[in-house]
């Protein structure tokens, strides 16, 4: 039957590909026998051109398809033709390793995987394996399938993957084959099969043909770059790299294999730079081609292991090899970019590098460098290099080279390194030719090698020999003058200084040139010898001289010629030793040490070149130079004013002075000297220059006395230091009647009157005396004596303190009495600096004391000085104030006896109330003010009022009480007893707070009291509830009990509650994740508010944008079918745990169970839960059962209900609109049964505990744990944490809002990314995280934690908890958590590990981000602690694309909106904007009118619940989100309805801090809270306007230092600049090209208005002189341009 068909097909009249499946579907499935003949035409009419793939694929089942073809290619492996290839690209699409026809191609580069997905022959590889093994026609095969090549970009890989490695060479040069494929086919072969000789063929084609395809890409002209030609490359450099990896590895001794495969990866590293570069500005990129430098790693990393093999190459033992390897490198073709130019300048480098470590021997070198062989310019220009190098270190070269073929190229190398040589000297320091000459260490080596050589000659260029030449003249001119003594000083220098060089060089020119000249080394080394004398001999009289003038220059003296010398001779360097002094010849010296040069230069008498070395040693004196100038001046003024003589210096002025200065000296070091004489000589002056001083003095002689006079000058300045001290402390002696000891200062004073004294006559009594005021400073003094002064404040302080303690409590006290005033707040302050500072004097001094004591008490005044040098001052300005001091004395007593009264009231008749104190009023987040009373009772005398204290009022208390309890012995008791239990209190309103915080209902309304009365044996009352009917638990004392013990062990029972009931909650979260949606503050109110749902009482509109986290536009109709099902899931539950209980029971009743029993209760359970689940309630359900239907048959059940429905309050969901939600709300009825509220639970727990002989604590822990054990059932005014976690669960899986975000390359799934980067590129880094997919949205408010140091550890749990156990492919960034407070982030970054843990051990793939700022980077924690996750920093959006990213995705786009947008009103229908200028009154405000106006006309018929505009002043400096919030949540809209409004945002120039997180939370993240846990929610039908005058800064990190806003979300959002009328000006005129089009001007409503009409038309008038009688402001005249200009006129 099928025989004419197949041969239709064979006869290729029938082409079927429907009809040829089918045929080979019924050969496999009957199992036909059948000839190659007869199936290769049915194969083969499986590969078409022009047919849809898909379209065939849907006439049949796929799985049934795919199954088929796996057998069919099982069954035909083993034939000589594998035809069944053909069946590949149906096989591709079925399995969906493709995704259609034609599909992009995906970026993986896992070809080396051991399941061989890339190859696309997973399921039938082991077909592969066997037709490897088979010889049959590739080529041909390669024909048939290539076609298909488009369409299915895994058919090549298959076909590759089915090749020998043989066949590589017949079917790689067609060009069919992709790079990446034809490369991923070398990596195989080449790791699972050792590549021999004769297979280096295959290898050479390959490279051959894929260098080719990559050339002739790159050179196509007007190429039209797309996203599949970048990823084939993107995939071939990968698939090179690993190659390359191998080869280097497998095959490092095969050197042209490694080199051409290295040249394939620098190929195709080089193409996906080029097309990377040649990308289109509306091409969609793959993101994983964002960053242009993703390929520089790979290339980095490659090209440093390359070069690790190349240095291992060998160069000695085959050189040429070596050379042919790198020359290949060199002629790899890469097109001109950055990365051939980066690469070869690196490659020449390196080569260099190596020759220069591995260094050639010169012989060889030239040979290499000389040879025929033609090198790449590079190796050329490297080899030139090294071959300097060699030369310039002087090589003997083999006389060989000059009848080498290569000789030219030896000539010009030499000529070239003299020639550079030269230059680069003459360049660098302008060097004459003897200098160069003798200084360059190879010009030897170069005469000696071609200096009349005249084979060697002609190497050298003609430039090069004129050198040598000229050189060579320069150094025999310049021995010729060193024989006459005509050489000038500076050739002279050069020739001393290379003297071996000058005479190897003259040896050469005598040798080789001068024969007949006699040249002797050692008679030319002491002909350099005399000239140096005479050269010396000149400078050293030319000095004297210097010395000479310069001291006749410090009065008139007659020195013309020896200054005109001194000019003249200033520099020797061009005079000739002839011009200086007489030379003489070699053979007219006997002995050159004897030789005395002969000065011809000038002439100066032997007189004063005596007298010059004692004249410039004295002149080293300041005492010499003080005499000299002096002596001198009187010298000129005895002549009349005329200048002196040389001779006259010296004998009226040297003589004098010198004899003088000797006599001074000898009375000093004899110490005959007067202390007065000696201040008249050297006044004021340093020890360390006395000392210098003294030593000139001394020249040449003892110098021991110097010391010892020093000591007594030292003395006798102290002495004279001490005296004002002592005087001062003998007037506070007499003025505070000291009797001790003082004599020593009587003695300082006393001896210091006497008369001037001698030094060697200093009485050491004297001496001994200002040991102890060594070091008094004025400072010191004065201290003293304001101390003297303030006698009656210091007499004051005694009498009224002891001592420092009391002083203190004064001090304590007076603070208190102060108040909050500035002026006495300073007295108080300046009180205790003084008398601190002066305690030691006021309070230690003993009228008894002597100078001893005195001095030691001093010295620590001393030191409150050194820290306070205010001190003196403030107390004399104490002593002004000692009227108020005795004023603020009388009234402490007072202040006193008031607060110990108040202490002993309240430990006598105080009870302290805690918890819910008023039982009508109900806080969100209770303070300490709000949990906490003292009530004292009024006494029966009249004598104590009744009064209630608040928290602060008693804090108040405890303070007052420790500041007087020092001083009140007899009250003590009453003051520790009142601190130990208020401290308890404390500590219970604390633990309280956080448990009524957390949501546990069990203290929501309760409330303690106790009382202080220690006569009560009851003592604390405990209520769980409010009203007359609930139980109340008393705590009675029992012996050596008080309420100081049972008030802490009631708070430390309540901590231990507080951290079990955190563990429940925690374990909550785990079960139900969409809890990790709220905070728990969050969570309480959701509890309180759900359970409203179908009763009398509607829940708050405010728990819609709460709820719409979890199920986006939360409606009241999602909500109540939420609450169905999760009622339905709760009843089910319960009727499980029923049957449960009941085999329980069975048990316990050792009753052996009824198994049909058993099933029935299970099918009833699963009957009711299926009928809530279809719509209907339980109550209908368990009617339907009473009917007597079978709960085994659940359709029937379904059946029932619909036909009774009138038997209960229908619960059927219906498919209405949000408009009307309304109408069925009342379907619902309601979660729990009215009336069982926590109260009741709590007090049925009271009500069953034995009460008659247990404690109040084994009570309370009895009552906690039974209220553990139900409170996952919920009551009519609370939900439970479990019900709250079933609803939310039924909620979001109604949820359509989906996001899937890709993760930056660099990043890691499975862990935290920590990122840092300045403080200013934050905001712009987490949207660059976020854009990285265009088509995603924003992100979203769960997805992004913006941290501040107000976040707390609830928060931050509750984001690591959503991070790390999200399944839903969203990216979670924590954003500036270096601002988190310390314990926060401690406790956090543990908490953090804890989940990354169980997330491992679950496989959670998340993608989590953790960004921080480099500013803050030492300073937080959670930096410290994920150090290890750090990330290098990714490449940021510019600020261009990041706004626009933002206005595009803030930009309305609703396809069919049910009313017309608020953004309709902004010209992009942009939901946010930003309205800017730079100065004030320039229209801000003006074009948020007109913007309500044109809300007012879109929505003109709209019927609103609340205001249209909404408008937000800020003026504060820090935001208070809490103050905004209120004001969003009064125009919280009901659920479904939507009323289009302008929210208008104020933003004052004074708001500084919190503006960034405002609007990022606001108009970005959509999602505003308040610290109360509320939340409010942006709609895309309002409209945001942000009205402000920017704070501007500079922006450093742009080099061009751009004006930027401080705060960054004002450039980053929409926005709209208001200009100025000088502004608008230039704009109309066309001259301000910074200004954009859609910038604000002059607005036409107001250039229309009479207001601006009425002037223009009066001044454009007088302006034109015309006549002012036709003026109408009701007609319009003139344009803004000619109205703005005349009014600014």
């Amino acid at each position: 039957m099928l025989l004419p068909k197949v041969e239709e097909f064979a006869k290729q009249r029938e082409t079927d590909i429907v009809s040829a499946i089918s045929i080979l579907y019924i050969i496999d499935r009957f199992s036909l026998d059948v000839k190659a003949s007869a199936y290769t035409p049915l194969f083969k009419a499986l590969v078409q051109v022009d047919i849809d793939y898909k379209e065939v694929i849907s006439n049949f089942n796929e799985k049934m398809m795919m199954q088929c073809i796996e057998r069919l290619v099982d069954k035909y492996k083993d034939s000589e033709n594998p035809v069944w290839l053909c069946c590949l690209p149906l096989y591709h699409l079925v399995t969906t390793k493709i995704q259609k026809p034609f599909d992009k191609l995906q970026l993986a580069k896992k070809h080396a995987d051991e399941v061989p997905r890339w190859w696309g022959i997973d399921g039938i590889h082991r077909a592969f394996d066997v037709v490897k093994r088979k010889q049959w026609d590739a080529k041909a095969m390669l024909e048939c399938l290539s076609p298909l090549f488009r369409m299915d970009y895994l058919l090549p890989r298959s076909f590759v993957a089915a090749l020998e490695f043989e066949q590589l060479k017949d079917v790689v040069p067609t060009e069919l084959i992709p790079v990446e494929v034809t490369l991923a086919g070398l990596y195989y072969f080449s790791k699972k099969h050792k590549v021999t000789t004769h297979k280096n063929e295959v290898f050479a084609v390959c490279y051959n043909t894929v260098s080719n395809q990559m050339e002739m890409l790159y050179n196509k002209e007007n190429l039209e770059v797309t996203e599949d030609m970048r990823n084939h490359a993107w995939i071939s450099f990968y698939v090179a790299a690993d190659l390359l990896d191998i080869i280097l590895q497998e095959y490092t001794w095969k050197y042209g294999l490694c080199v051409r495969i290295f040249s394939i990866f620098m190929m195709t590293i080089a193409l996906y730079d080029f097309l990377m570069n040649e990308r289109g500005s509306g091409d969609k990129q793959n993101p994983q081609h964002r960053n242009q430098s993703s390929h520089l790693p790979v290339f980095h990393k490659h090209k440093e292991t390359f070069i690790q093999w190349l240095k291992k190459i060998p160069v000695y033992v085959d050189t040429k090899k070596y050379f042919k390897t790198w020359s290949f490198i060199f002629r790899i073709p890469l097109r001109e970019g950055q990365i051939k130019d980066a690469f070869f300048s690196e490659m020449k480098h390196v080569l260099k590098q190596d020759l220069t470590y591995r260094p050639l021997s010169a012989d060889k070198l030239f040979d290499i460098y000389c040879s025929e062989d033609e090198y790449p310019a590079e190796i050329q220009e490297v080899l030139t290099e090294i071959a300097l190098m060699v030369i310039e270190k002087g090589c003997n070269l083999n006389d060989t080279i000059l009848s080498s073929k290569g000789v030219d190229r030896y000539g010009f190398i030499l000529s070239k390194h003299f020639e550079t040589a030269w230059k680069k000297k003459n360049t660098e320091r302008k060097q004459s030719f003897l200098q160069f000459t003798l200084s360059w260490p190879s010009f030897f080596h170069f005469l000696n090698m071609f200096y009349l050589q005249d084979k060697r000659s002609k190497l050298l260029s003609k430039d090069s020999g004129c050198l040598l030449t000229k050189a060579a003249q320069e150094v025999w001119t310049a021995y010729e003058d060193l024989l006459s003594g005509q050489i000038t000083v500076g050739n002279f220098r050069l020739v001393q200084k290379n003297k071996d060089n000058f005479f190897k060089i003259i040896k050469i020119m005598i040798e080789r040139d001068k024969k007949d000249v006699v040249f002797s080394e050692t008679c030319t080394t002491q002909l350099v010898n005399i000239r140096d004398k005479e050269i010396s001999h000149f400078e050293r009289i030319l000095c004297d001289v210097r010395i000479f003038t310069d001291m006749c220059h410090h009065f008139e003296v007659d020195t013309l010629a020896f200054d005109e010398a001194l000019s003249t001779f200033q520099d020797l360097t061009g005079h000739k030793i002839g011009s200086l002094c007489n030379p003489v010849s070699l053979s007219k010296v006997e002995d050159v040490e004897a030789y005395m040069p002969v000065i011809c230069a000038f002439t100066v008498e032997d007189e004063i070149l005596d007298i010059i070395p004692q004249l410039h040693e004295c002149s080293k004196g300041i005492l010499f130079m003080k005499l000299w100038e002096r002596r001198g001046k009187r010298c000129v003024d005895d002549k009349g004013g005329v200048p002196l003589a040389a001779n006259e210096v010296i004998s009226q002025v040297w003589e004098p002075i010198y004899e003088n200065l000797l006599a001074i000296a000898k009375r000093i070091r004899d110490g005959t000297m007067l202390f007065s004489e000696f201040q008249k000589h050297f006044g004021i002056m340093p020890d360390e220059h006395l000392i210098k001083e003294f030593g000139h003095l001394s020249a040449g002689g003892d110098k021991e006395w110097i010391e010892k006079r020093m000591e007594q000058i030292r003395q006798h300045k102290t002495v004279q230091q001490c005296v004002n001290g002592a005087h001062v402390i003998m007037n506070v002696v007499e003025t505070y009647g000291l009797e001790g000891d003082f004599h020593q200062m009587d003695l300082i004073v006393e001896m210091a009157r006497g008369k001037d004294i001698a030094m060697n006559k200093l009485d050491k009594d004297l001496i001994k005396a200002t040991v102890s005021l060594k070091g008094m400073t004025e400072k010191q003094v004065e201290c003293l004596r304001v101390f003297m002064d303030c006698k009656p404040l210091v007499e004051w302080v005694r009498e009224s303190m002891k001592n420092l303690q009391e002083l203190k409590v004064f001090v304590d006290l007076a603070s208190i009495s102060a108040g909050e005033g500035a002026m006495e707040v300073d007295r108080v302050k300046c009180l205790h600096a003084a008398t601190t500072g002066y305690a030691p004097l006021i309070f230690n001094l003993d009228k008894a004391c002597g100078s001893k004591i005195f001095l030691e008490k001093c010295e620590l005044v001393w030191k409150e000085l050194d820290s306070d040098p205010n001190l003196p001052k403030k107390l004399i300005d104490t002593k002004r104030q000692l009227e108020w001091l005795n004023s603020v004395k009388s009234a402490q007593g007072s202040v006193e006896v008031t607060s110990m009264r108040q202490a002993e009231a309240i430990n006598s008749v105080g009870i302290y109330v805690v918890g819910k104190v008023d039982p009508s009023m109900t806080i969100d987040k209770p303070s300490l003010e709000d949990v906490l009373q003292l009530h004292v009772q009024e006494d029966t005398e009249g004598s104590r009022l009744r009064k209630k204290y608040k928290h602060k009022e008693l804090q108040e208390l405890q303070s007052k009480l420790m500041l007087v309890a020092g001083k009140a012995e007899m009250g003590k008791d009453d003051v520790d007893r009142f601190t130990i239990v208020f401290d308890a209190i404390v500590r219970l309103c604390n633990v309280y707070i956080k448990l009524v915080s957390s949501g546990c209902v069990l203290f929501s309304n309760w409330q303690a009291k106790f009382l202080c009365d220690p006569d009560r044996k009851v003592c604390a009352f405990i209520k769980f509830g409010s009203g007359n009917g609930c139980t109340q638990l008393k705590g009675g004392r029992n012996e050596g009990d008080d309420v100081s013990t049972i008030i802490p062990r009631l708070a430390k029972f309540m901590e231990v509650c507080l951290e079990e009931w955190l563990k429940y909650i925690d374990h909550k979260r785990d079960e139900y994740q969409h809890l990790n949606f709220f905070t728990i503050d969050q969570m309480v109110i959701l509890q309180k508010e759900l359970v409203l749902m179908g009763g009398e009482v509607e829940p708050s509109d405010l728990i819609y944008p709460l709820l719409s986290i979890v199920k986006h536009d939360c409606t009241k109709m999602d909500l109540i079918g939420a609450l169905k099902k999760a009622k339905g899931d709760v009843s089910q539950k319960m009727a499980e745990q029923e049957v449960e209980m009941e085999d329980n029971e069975e048990e316990e009743e050792d009753v052996d169970p009824d198994e049909e029993d058993n099933t029935k209760a299970i099918a009833v359970a699963k009957f009711i839960a299926e009928i809530i689940n279809s719509g209907y309630s339980d109550k209908l359900a368990r009617e339907a059962l009473k009917s007597g239907l079978d709960p085994e048959n659940i359709e029937e059940g379904i059946v029932w209900c619909i036909d009774h429905e009138d038997l209960a309050v229908a619960d059927m969901e219906t498919e209405v609109s949000e408009d009307q939600v309304e109408v069925k709300v009342e379907e619902f009825e309601g979660w729990t049964k009215p009336g069982i509220s926590i109260s009741d639970i709590t007090q049925n727990i009271l009500s069953g505990l034995q009460i008659e002989e247990d404690t109040l604590f084994v009570k309370l822990k009895q009552l906690w744990s039974e209220f553990l054990s139900s409170i996952s059932s919920s009551v009519s005014d609370y939900l439970s944490v479990e019900h709250l976690g079933i609803i939310l669960r039924r909620l979001a899986e109604t949820e359509t809002f989906t996001v899937n975000r890709p993760l930056i390359p660099g990043f890691e799934r499975g862990a935290p990314n920590l990122l840092l980067c300045p403080q200013d590129e934050i905001l712009n880094t987490v949207l660059t995280i976020y854009s990285d997919d265009l088509d995603q949205p924003l992100p979203q408010s769960d997805e992004i934690l913006m941290c501040t140091p107000h976040t707390t550890l609830d928060e931050v749990e509750i984001f690591w908890r959503r991070a790390v156990f999200d399944t839903t492919d969203r990216i979670h960034c924590l954003v500036s958590g270096d601002l988190l407070d310390y314990e926060v982030s401690d406790r956090g970054e543990r908490r953090l590990d804890y989940h990354m843990q169980r997330a491992t051990e679950n496989g959670i793939p998340y993608k989590l981000v953790v960004v921080c700022s480099t500013e803050r980077e030492n300073h937080s924690r959670i930096v410290a602690a994920l150090d290890k996750y750090r990330r290098p920093p990714i490449p940021l959006l510019s600020h261009e694309k990041t706004a626009e990213f933002i206005k595009e995705k803030l930009t309305f786009n609703l396809k069919k909106p049910r009313v017309r947008p608020s953004a309709e009103a902004d010209n992009e229908n942009c939901t946010v904007r930003v309205v800017k200028s730079w100065r004030a009154g320039v229209g801000k405000t003006l074009h948020k009118k007109r913007l309500a106006e044109k809300l007012e006309s879109l929505h003109s018929g709209v019927v609103r619940t609340n205001k249209a505009v909404v408008s937000i002043p800020l003026h504060e400096r820090e935001i208070n989100i809490d103050s905004i919030m209120s004001v969003l949540l009064q125009n919280t809209l009901h659920p479904g309805k939507i009323e289009p409004r302008l929210f208008h945002i104020d933003l004052s120039h004074e708001v500084q801090e919190g503006v960034d997180y405002l609007l990022f939370q606001l108009l970005i993240l959509s999602c505003l809270t308040n610290s109360t846990g509320h939340v409010w929610r942006k709609l895309p039908y309002d409209l945001y306007i942000v009205e402000t005058m920017p704070l501007l800064a500079r922006d450093y990190q742009d080099q061009r230092g751009y004006i930027k806003c401080m705060h960054r979300c004002l450039d980053l959002l929409p926005d709209v600049t208001c200009r100025s009328p000088l502004e608008s000006v230039k704009k109309y005129q066309g001259n301000a090209l910074d200004i954009g089009e859609s910038d604000l001007l002059f607005d036409d409503a107001e250039f229309r208005s009479s207001m601006f009409q009425r002037p223009f038309q009066y001044l454009y008038r007088l302006d034109m002189n015309r006549g002012l009688g036709d003026v109408d402001m009701r007609r319009i005249e003139g344009n803004p341009l000619t109205c703005l200009q005349t009014l600014l006129k």
